[in-house]
């Protein structure tokens, strides 16, 4: 049977979902969670909620998904380490430097691949499972079948699939989401997401033409319906999904507990055959008491994308506050979230004359005996079963019951009352002991020690010498203005993008031209052998001009890695390097990586650990998303190119449709500039990259012969960015602010 597994951002949370039925919670610390406004429990209150939870055969996961900064890493091996020998029974992690290390510090602690790493096929299932991932939180957006496809190869593979059930839905995949990072200062990838999926904006089929929105009434094109899944849960228990996962950190106890405790009936009812539809509604209504979106959905479960998956009117939460959501939430609080749960133990007492008094306590296959001093002969009134009874019934503030008692009394002794309150103390307090530390781990690893000898086995790597710049190119278009332009340098262009069919593309070959075969941000198991096939086709067809393979994720870089012995590895997009650590799995593995967007000066100046890339120039990616921006406000035929969002302030963010794929990349409204950072930075990159997504002819032309007129030989371009951009239409992106 699945787990049920319950959030938890704060201790009521965590002991109300416990108590109510989950199976397991998942809580972050107070530094480096996804949910860094939750109200985090403190390290000993984890520590000791993990005791609690192990008496009860339950589990606690750490949520530790956040990028870590190299300022950061030591302190987050550190929060983990007392956890870790508290029993901490796995960790939910995103930082591939983080992953990379784990396994010297903590050797047997399971690690989780967060959903934050967008693994959505058996490709990226396996790529992390090699890196020693024993479960993978499948990405939202997978379809029953895909969920079902990969659980099974997880099952020959050896990895656990975690799927979400209930809660709120990002717009993005997520880890591809740099929106509010972007937009308002606030990154996703470090807990702090400010919700701009959440907000209005107005829908454009072109400049002069809205589609949807602002026309008397908001409009949220952006905001996902919850999730709900209580009506198809045996879909998820018949595909051998492991764990079932219910979202929501930031809300209240009573919701964490009450939502735990109906998908917990729910899945013991269907197990046992006797689930039926006046069940499901019921769940349903009583869900819709407990702080739900004003309109629910089943996700992306057993549809792709549409209006009807989305709360475009009213994207906030609705309260019922009717007398039934009062009294529902007034029993969840008293019934699991004011009183612990209890644990049954057997007794056995022995008073006999002339014997020690004795008293044996088993709890499942554990048992205790403990021993007192010698039982007299009574003089008087000897020791009735009823006072023994009493007195070891008293388990008070413990958190044992006493389900049976066998009371061996000769009934002519006598026994201290004193004496018998005495051994059941010590009796229970030894069998807790017991029972707890059977899942305490001791570590001998000195971890600032460690820290310092990991720390020196990293070896900055020297940069080439000639920066040979890469061109993203979108399509036809953009091929010709780089050909009429004619600056050197590579091709950098998604597998399916029209420039591969364009004559263009093979003068440049002829012309000694470089290509970098650039796989989908996003590699669905329903598109796997599309993928595969599309790659292969451009590997045997334009042969030795492949200089490497960009992939964009962990799913990207399994495909990618079947040629590794022949062309470069690229890795950007999700696959996040933001310390030395993750470079120095990447170099190990003989990738190059691509600089993340969220860096500032400080931190892109840092020496390489391993070949870097830098983006110099490019509307910078904030949203991939399976939602289709075209089919939400109108239809799509797939003949549009190119839309446009327009937010309150009057931004407005390019979206460009994959239709071969059916996926939205969202844009910045402005390109991210940093030619006039080369003097700065550039000496410790080996390639950099002119990223060409949303330009005309024109735009593009304009800007590659700027480029050409001013690229000197050494690979640093000194060129104006007032020249290049008119009005400050650009920005410096995370150069200077970073990300907290």
């Amino acid at each position: 049977m699945p787990e049920i597994l319950a959030p938890a951002g704060s201790l009521p949370a965590l002991y109300g979902a416990l108590n109510a039925g989950a199976d397991a919670v998942y809580v972050g610390a107070d530094k480096f969670s996804a949910r860094a406004y939750a109200e985090n429990p403190s390290s000993q209150e984890i520590c000791e909620a993990l005791d609690y939870a192990h008496l009860f055969n339950k589990k606690i996961y750490l949520a530790l998904n956040t990028l870590i900064k190299d300022s950061e890493f030591k302190d987050a091996l550190k929060v983990i380490e007392p956890l870790y020998l508290y029993g901490l029974d796995g960790i939910i992690i995103q930082d591939i430097g983080l992953i990379s290390v784990m396994k010297d510090f903590y050797p047997d602690l399971p690690l989780h691949a967060s959903t934050q790493m967008a693994v959505t096929s058996v490709a990226g299932a396996r790529y992390l499972k090699d890196l020693g991932m024993s479960r993978i939180v499948l990405a939202r957006e997978l379809s029953m079948k895909e969920i079902s496809d990969i659980t099974k190869d997880g099952r020959e593979y050896g990895y656990e699939t975690e799927c979400f059930v209930h809660g709120a839905m990002c717009y993005s995949y997520s880890g591809c989401c740099l929106f509010s990072s972007m937009a308002g200062g606030r990154s996703g990838n470090r807990g702090r997401c400010a919700g701009p999926c959440r907000k209005p904006y107005s829908v454009y089929g072109d400049m002069d033409s809205a589609l949807k929105g602002r026309n008397g009434s908001d409009y949220y094109p952006l905001s996902m319906r919850d999730m709900c899944v209580i009506g198809y849960i045996g879909d998820m228990a018949d595909a051998g999904v492991d764990s079932l996962k219910i979202e929501g950190r930031m809300k209240a106890p009573e919701y964490a507990a009450g939502v735990s405790g109906i998908y917990k009936n729910a899945l013991l009812k269907y197990e046992s055959g006797n689930l039926n539809k006046s069940d499901i509604k019921k769940y349903e209504n009583d869900l819709r008491q407990l702080y739900i979106r004003s309109k629910v959905g089943t996700g992306y479960l057993y549809e792709y994308n549409g209006p009807d998956m989305l709360t475009l009117d009213n994207p906030s939460y609705s309260s019922i506050a009717n007398d039934n959501e009062s009294r529902l939430k007034s029993e969840i609080k008293s019934e699991y979230i004011d009183k612990n749960l209890k644990l049954d133990i057997d007794m056995t007492v022995s008073v006999k004359t002339g014997e020690a008094l004795s008293l044996s306590v088993k709890s499942g296959e554990c048992e205790v005996t403990g021993t007192g001093s010698i039982c007299d002969r009574a003089l008087k009134n000897p020791t009735d079963n009823e006072t023994i009874r009493k007195q070891m019934m008293k388990t008070g503030n413990t958190v044992f019951n006493v389900a049976s008692l066998d009371i061996k009394n000769d009934l002519g002794s006598f026994v201290p009352v004193g004496a018998l309150n005495s051994i059941r103390r010590d009796v229970l307090d030894e069998l807790y002991d017991k029972l707890i530390k059977a899942y305490h781990r001791e570590n001998n690893t000195d971890t600032d020690s460690l820290y310092e000898k990991k720390s020196g086995e990293l070896y900055y790597v020297k940069n080439i010498e000639d920066h040979l710049p890469v061109f993203s190119i979108s399509n036809a278009l953009q091929l010709k203005a780089f050909m009429d332009a004619g600056p050197e340098g590579m091709i950098r262009a998604d597998i399916f993008s029209d420039v591969y069919d364009s004559e263009l593309m093979d003068v440049f070959i002829n012309d000694g031209g470089r290509l970098i075969l650039a796989l989908p941000p996003v590699v669905r198991q329903k598109n796997v052998s599309l993928i595969k096939d599309r790659l292969k086709e451009l590997v045997l067809r334009f042969d030795d001009a492949v200089y490497g393979i960009d992939a964009k994720g962990y799913d990207g870089l399994y495909i990618a890695e079947g040629y590794i012995d022949r062309f470069r590895i690229f890795t950007s997009g999700s696959v996040y390097v933001f310390n030395r650590f993750a470079e120095h799995f990447i170099n190990e593995r003989g990738y190059i990586s691509k600089a993340s967007y969220e860096k500032n000066k400080k931190e892109l100046s840092l020496k390489g650990v391993c070949e870097r890339a830098v983006s110099l120039y490019g509307f910078i990616p904030m949203m991939i998303s399976a939602g289709c921006v075209i089919k939400t406000s109108d239809r799509c035929d797939k003949d549009k190119d190119i839309i446009y969002l327009k937010d309150e302030s009057g931004r407005i963010f390019p979206v460009k449709p994959c239709h071969e794929l059916c996926h939205n990349v969202i844009y910045n409204n402005v390109p991210q500039v940093l030619f006039s950072k080369v003097r700065d930075i550039g000496d410790k990159y080996d390639y950099f990259f002119i990223d060409f997504t949303v330009e005309d002819y024109d735009e593009t032309y304009r800007i590659l012969k700027i480029i050409k007129d001013n690229y000197d030989e050494s690979g640093i371009m000194s060129l104006s960015v007032i020249k290049l951009f008119e009005d400050n239409r650009f920005t410096l992106g995370h150069y200077n602010r970073g990300v907290m």
